[in-house]
């Protein structure tokens, strides 16, 4: 019995020259029994072929995932590395070197601050990431607008979200256009959360961090990133 490595599983294989010879020409036209019969035979063959070369296909992917995984590793003291585990052991040691070298940039502040050093070979530094706007922990879209819809509410208990959907609604209910009414109706209302207007509003002031946290989000500044950017590798003349 062959082992689990060489053991070929899937459908057998079959050629594009296995098609079953047919009556039926380029647009099929069925008027008998035996014509339908050919049609039933070539539609078997067709899903079996399909499978085949699909099953061809995943094979051939294996091989070249296996080649690439291969070629991208480097020889290094006699060990086998990746070339990804590489790029993370030197980005680690260029960092380290930082931290040591200059750790001023890192505590530099303010847009005009210098927080990069340039090397013969790149640059190395730091950068602030954008802040932003998220959803807490447990909370899911959802409860954010049903909290803002509740938050909201006016005296007839309805809120922005069913006021704005409402709108809506009237605007598509009443087109002038009977045809044009009944094609926008196919389709429903949906309201969702706009993270960068939500940090927008935070950022100037309209909303602050206790009203974020009522509707089930956190602002979340922004953290110091080291960052590698070499210069573009060329091959020696």
């Amino acid at each position: 019995m062959p082992s689990e490595t060489t053991m070929e599983i899937g459908p057998p294989k079959v050629q594009r020259g296995d098609r079953p010879a047919t009556s039926l020409g380029l647009t099929p036209v069925i008027n008998s029994e035996e014509q339908a019969s050919e049609a039933l035979r070539e539609l078997a063959f067709l899903e079996l072929h399909a499978a085949t070369v699909e099953a061809q296909a995943r094979r051939e992917r294996s091989v070249i995932e296996h080649w690439a995984e291969a070629e991208a590793s480097f020889e290094i003291e006699g060990e086998s590395v990746r070339g990804k585990d590489r790029r993370f052991a030197l980005e680690g040691a260029l960092q380290s070197y930082a931290d040591k070298k200059c750790p001023e940039l890192q505590k530099a502040d303010g847009k005009s601050a210098k927080r990069s050093m340039k090397l013969a070979a790149g640059t190395i530094g730091w950068k602030k990431a954008k802040d932003s706007v998220q959803i807490c922990e447990g909370k899911t879209e959802t409860d954010v607008i049903a909290a803002l819809e509740k938050s909201s509410g006016g005296r007839k208990g309805k809120g922005i979200m069913s006021k704005i959907r409402g709108v809506i609604e009237h605007v598509l209910l009443f087109a002038a256009d009977k045809r044009r009414r009944a094609v926008a109706l196919m389709f429903d209302v949906r309201i969702t959360l706009n993270r960068t207007r939500a940090l927008n509003a935070f950022t100037n002031d309209t909303i602050d961090k206790s009203e974020l946290r009522k509707l089930g989000l956190k602002f979340v500044p922004g953290e110091d990133e080291f960052y590698v950017k070499p210069d573009d590798f060329s091959l020696s003349p």
